[in-house]
């Protein structure tokens, strides 16, 4: 695949793969797509939250508070990743609550060893934590073809700093219908709402006024973010043709096989259908942990869930884009 990355006397032949997009649109999907390829390692660590996404800082913001120069200033960004302050399922990976436990140590451990190995330079640590994450794999020392990264929604935002570090690397970015975006993004709000009212009739007061004011809010926010992410995708495809692939989430779902196979030459890996039958469950997929696969009823789930206004709001602010990524419009 990519370039040769010596570790401590074994060599490596190393990629480096990013996934980015809006959240919602199958980034945990397509993580474990990848992760399933048997020909090559793919070691894509969960969510760094290393730059932190459109309106929100990240981890590289924070590094300046550490002496990275020292051990004990490398040990201490270890505690403070491991204690949970910083944002994103990397933190939980390493041991959100309070690091207790052998498994937690030990990838406290790799981390810092990573981190120590490194230049210690932005970049450096970004490294050592993608590179922690493949060392806890037992697969890291059997295979001799090994991809890292990263699964940060919000690093769609900052693919020219992942290219300027990583010149060969990968990035797809995951897309998705925007109506299906609210509303996942919707019932994703009511389920962490246990007990909460699924309907708003027969609501008065300070309860049904709260409940509109976040689904305008999510309506805005997922307005605003998919024309960013629509503008961004058109100045990446022409500025790095060799690095970044647009992955619509319904091509995936819809014919995986076909899917598959550009995702699998655009990364220059063995075409292996052990990627059709990811393992994970998650929200946007299958929920039974006894299946593998797609699930294709959820390319028309919104259909069921999205208020008619939402519809036509949608339409009304992101029609043109979604006719050129090929979304109809009469649904």
């Amino acid at each position: 695949m990519c370039h040769i990355a010596p570790q401590k006397g074994a060599k490596r032949v190393m990629e480096y793969l990013f996934i980015v997009g809006l959240p919602r649109t199958g980034t945990k999907l397509m993580r474990d797509v990848l992760s399933s390829s048997r020909g090559v390692a793919c070691h894509i660590s969960p969510e760094t939250w290393f730059f932190g996404d459109r309106y929100r800082g990240g981890l590289r913001d924070k590094l300046g508070a550490f002496d990275l120069k020292s051990r004990s200033g490398v040990e201490k960004l270890a505690d403070y990743i491991q204690s949970g302050k910083h944002k994103g399922s990397y933190s939980r990976w390493m041991g959100a609550q309070g690091g207790e436990g052998e498994e937690s140590k030990v990838r406290r451990t790799l981390f810092v060893e990573s981190a120590l190995q490194s230049d210690r330079t932005d970049r450096g640590i970004y490294e050592a934590m993608m590179l922690a994450f493949a060392r806890s794999y037992s697969s890291w020392e059997a295979h001799t073809c090994q991809a890292i990264g990263d699964k940060t929604p919000g690093h769609l935002y900052y693919v020219p700093t992942i290219v300027e570090w990583f010149p060969s690397a990968k990035i797809i970015h995951t897309f998705r219908d925007p109506r299906a975006v609210l509303a996942s993004q919707l019932l994703r709000i009511a389920e962490r709402r246990p007990g909460a009212p699924q309907r708003k009739h027969g609501m008065s007061g300070p309860v049904a006024n709260k409940l509109l004011f976040t689904k305008f809010s999510v309506l805005l926010y997922v307005t605003l973010t998919w024309r960013k992410a629509a503008y961004l995708h058109a100045r990446y495809q022409h500025a790095y043709p060799g690095n970044y692939l647009l992955c619509r989430y319904e091509d995936l779902v819809l014919a995986p096989e076909r899917q598959v196979k550009v995702l699998s030459s655009f990364l220059g890996m063995p075409i292996d259908m052990a990627m059709l039958r990811p393992r994970l469950r998650g929200s946007s997929f299958i929920r039974d942990s006894d299946k593998k696969g797609f699930d294709s009823e959820a390319t028309e789930r919104w259909k069921i869930y999205l208020p008619h206004w939402m519809r036509v709001w949608a339409l009304a602010t992101l029609g043109p884009a979604m006719r050129r990524h090929g979304y109809r419009m009469n649904s």
